[in-house]
């Protein structure tokens, strides 16, 4: 009997999608291949010029980790996604090191993690979930939409939140001729091989 439950936890555990404490990475070389991917992080900011015209710019996470349990039809709480500080990239080096140096300061905090506290149906239905963003090396209380669904052979994620550089605590970027908004719209696509339901 001990052998039968054994093999039945095995046969569990190597199922594809999420078991406990799973890990799936996405890589990507460049910017130009993060913006192309069919699942990507991304982030877009907004600057205004001699306080006249604003432009809008965005940018990519090129390698990060997904991490989670999945429980019949539901992501359990806990689930987080992690990336390197430098895997952040507006694809303009010197915005690029002005954000890693001076915003957030990634000599002294080199990860930035995102951990969704409640569960995330797979219904497709948009959740509001409570999270917590580790930024510069400190805990900042979020809110989020996730929404959760499959897919055929596929488990989707999607994730939209608005954040604030000011509430995050982020030294602001801004220069006497340009001016960064202080919004962070935050946004997410993530596949990752769910099996057959």
């Amino acid at each position: 009997m001990k052998f039968l439950n054994l093999a039945i936890l095995l046969l569990i555990l190597s199922a594809p999608g999420f078991s406990s404490g799973e890990t799936h990475s996405f890589k990507n070389a460049n910017y130009k291949e993060a913006k192309k991917a069919e699942s990507f992080l991304r982030f877009d900011m907004a600057s205004t010029k001699f306080g006249l015209v604003t432009t809008s710019f965005e940018g990519f996470v090129k390698n990060y980790n997904l991490q989670g349990q999945l429980k019949g039809d539901e992501l359990l709480a806990g689930a987080s996604v992690d990336f390197a500080t430098q895997d952040l990239d507006t694809d303009i080096d010197g915005r690029n090191e002005k954000m890693w140096d001076y915003c957030l300061d990634a000599k002294n905090n080199p990860s930035i993690r995102i951990t969704l506290n409640n569960a995330i149906p797979l219904t497709g239905t948009p959740v509001q979930v409570p999270a917590v963003l580790v930024i510069r090396g400190v805990e900042n209380a979020i809110q989020l939409t996730v929404k959760g669904s499959r897919n055929n052979e596929k488990i989707i994620f999607d994730l939209n939140g608005d954040l604030s550089i000011k509430d995050l605590h982020i030294p602001d970027p801004s220069i006497v001729i340009a001016s960064v908004k202080d919004k962070i719209k935050v946004s997410a696509h993530i596949i990752i091989d769910g099996g057959q339901r």
